[in-house]
């Protein structure tokens, strides 16, 4: 029998990397939480700076911080080691030099959860390009998602954000989703998985999580080559997965189209010697010029339509000699 005065105990999830000059701000914004039931995994992913001192400092101050130190593994490793080893009844994730921006966050998604067992994930609002001249809201419809189909409508118009940061989910939900370690894009990757394992997901205006903007980070700078075929190969997981229903097809050939045609034109311009490995990889979804034609979007313009097609149908071979012909450092 449940004791309703024991409050669920929420995991927070913290891989730490080389942030000695943010983690200590990161934890503190997770234990100034009115929510009180937390359990804080600090993983220490073989930094090579301060960052192991920083974070054992803080955890003699907190009891509800506990810090596994490991080699360096990358994110998805260190943030599976903590799956395999924290005891919430829900999780959640925190890149190291983010934050969480007010206080009541965390309480606040846990009387989501309770109002409503259906719920197995809870999406908070996201303040993107924080600590920066183009630091912004997200703008997200408020809404449930239930079900594969309408979790991948939600994922493929960006009504729900690919990141696990900004969301809290039920425990259940990672009994067996582990993140692929090595991928860059590792929230993108496992999405298949996720929307498979959650029943109900709830989008809400509850926020907010500050997602710093770092010069020279991942996300700002151009990525290596195998970085690249890494993203590449987890919308390929992705976009696989929403090709098996006819209602987001036509979304999923667009954001194929998208993503495809961009990373080539980085590939172009920048390794332009990896070409032919490009060629050969397997994150290709070619389609049928009928399944292209019945699904594609009828209202892209005639230069995008081209795109698509050529993205979809003819491969990339062809939008190398298309991107060499018609555009200029695309």
């Amino acid at each position: 029998m449940k004791n309703c005065n024991v409050k669920p105990l929420l995991s927070v999830i913290v891989p730490v990397y080389n942030v000695e000059e943010f983690v200590e701000e990161c934890l503190g914004s997770i234990v100034s939480q009115d929510y009180t039931n937390l359990e804080v995994i600090a993983v220490n992913d073989g930094s090579t700076d301060n960052s192991l001192d920083v974070i054992r400092t803080f955890a003699r101050q907190y009891t509800c911080v506990t810090i596994y130190d490991k080699p360096n593994g990358g994110l998805s490793d260190a943030r599976n080691y903590a799956l395999d080893r924290c005891n919430g009844d829900y999780i959640t994730f925190i890149d190291s030099d983010d934050v969480l921006l007010k206080t009541d966050i965390y309480s606040k998604i846990i009387e989501t959860f309770e109002s409503d067992e259906r719920i197995d994930a809870v999406q908070f609002d996201l303040v993107y390009k924080w600590k920066s001249s183009e630091e912004h809201k997200r703008n997200y419809p408020f809404r449930d998602y239930i079900g594969k189909e309408e979790l991948l409508t939600g994922y493929l118009k960006q009504w729900i954000h690919v990141s696990c940061c900004d969301k809290v989910f039920r425990r259940n939900v990672f009994e067996h989703i582990r993140f692929p370690k090595g991928e860059i894009s590792e929230d993108i990757a496992i999405i298949p998985q996720l929307v498979t394992a959650i029943g109900k997901m709830a989008v809400t205006n509850i926020g907010d999580y500050g997602y710093r903007y770092r010069e020279g980070s991942i996300t700002t700078t151009i990525p290596k080559i195998s970085k690249i075929f890494s993203i590449l190969n987890s919308y390929n997981k992705y976009l696989s997965c929403c090709m098996e229903f006819s209602s987001v097809r036509s979304m999923a050939i667009d954001c194929y189209t998208r993503q495809i045609w961009s990373y080539t034109s980085i590939i172009r311009q920048h390794y332009v010697d990896n070409l032919p490995i490009y060629f050969k990889q397997h994150f290709f979804q070619q389609i049928s010029f009928g399944m292209w034609f019945k699904y594609h979007n009828k209202n892209l313009s005639i230069n995008d339509k081209l795109k698509s097609f050529i993205v979809c149908v003819m491969g990339p071979k062809w939008i190398v000699v298309f991107q060499n012909l018609f555009t200029h450092n695309e």
